[in-house]
């Protein structure tokens, strides 16, 4: 009976603390920055957790490179104003969130969307 309560409470911290790790942003992406990106939207995965979009950037050189952007759950979308329509492969969207710690990870944590008719969606990253 003495041990209930220190077990249990052993137990939420464990809890709380594999939470904060999964949400541990500033390991993977420097949060003090701020970049934008434009690139062409090759895919979609709008689920949770985390939804992505893996986008082709022209480079000033010529080059394609393929990023990867990380944004808040499906949930968070549509409560954005996200519908299955608004963005699509082949949509050329800018990007603007907080860059990757390794730049050539060439990813992005997404906090807004602005789409080609100007209209910019912000989400929170939950």
């Amino acid at each position: 009976m003495r041990l209930r309560i220190p077990i249990l409470t052993a137990s939420l911290l464990l809890v709380a603390a594999l939470v904060q790790a999964h949400h541990s942003r500033p390991v993977f992406y420097d949060v003090s920055k701020t970049i934008q990106v434009t690139g062409v939207v090759k895919d979609v995965r709008i689920v949770n957790p985390h939804s992505t979009f893996i986008f082709e950037v022209a480079e000033p050189n010529g080059e394609k490179t393929q990023w990867i952007g990380t944004t808040a759950s499906g949930a968070a979308l549509f409560r954005a104003g996200w519908t299955k329509e608004t963005i699509k492969a082949e949509t050329t969207v800018i990007f603007e969130g907080s860059p990757a710690r390794e730049e050539s990870a060439h990813g992005i944590l997404i906090d807004s969307f602005t789409l080609p008719d100007g209209k910019k969606i912000s989400v929170k990253n939950d």
